[in-house]
């Protein structure tokens, strides 16, 4: 829904008092998706509880200064993706893959589904790549961003955004060529 230009007034008159009820009914409504994200993006439910604290308090005090020239959701996500980033930097810079893991022969890849072994594939190969290019790949198959806001959230040109998208899809599928 796209808010009128009244809808607008009285946000900014909100957003330049000191009541916090925009504040509120922004956190009421996004809550979950920006747990939800930190956690699909850091895999870590403490991290991903400690990074969205730090998201709604980067909100808080940047929510004045929202322009509305992109979607609030966009806007946010943009903070989500920032924060997390920031957080798997601190992490490691790099996962290693552990090849000296031994796998039981019953588990072998005959014997389990094909939705497990897709699942457990996807999960080899989104190791693989680095913390931003997954976040992209969440933002883009995951959350169903469209380029346009992928970019904006990300600060590059939707052309860029294509292309970035299309060379992680390309490595994936060299990768999973490598392993099957």
């Amino acid at each position: 829904m796209v808010p009128d230009k009244e809808s607008l007034e009285l946000l900014q008159q909100d957003m330049e008092s000191t009541d916090s009820s925009v504040f509120e009914d922004y956190f009421n409504e996004f809550g979950d998706l920006v747990f939800k994200r930190c956690y699909s993006l850091l895999g870590n439910y403490d991290e991903a509880s400690d990074a969205s604290q730090l998201v709604w308090t980067k909100v808080y005090f940047a929510l004045p200064g929202f322009r509305r020239d992109a979607s609030f959701k966009s806007w946010l996500y943009r903070i989500v993706y920032n924060q997390c980033i920031s957080t798997m930097r601190k992490r490691y810079k790099h996962i290693p893959l552990d090849d000296s893991i031994e796998i039981d022969p019953s588990l072998a890849k005959e014997s389990l589904s094909k939705q497990i072994q897709t699942k457990l594939d996807t999960e080899h190969l989104l190791k693989v790549i680095s913390h931003e290019d997954r976040a992209l790949i969440y933002m883009k198959y995951v959350d169903n961003f469209k380029f346009a806001d992928i970019a904006n959230t990300i600060g590059v040109k939707e052309g860029a955004c294509k292309m970035r998208i299309l060379r992680i899809k390309q490595r994936l599928r060299d990768e999973y060529e490598k392993t099957n």
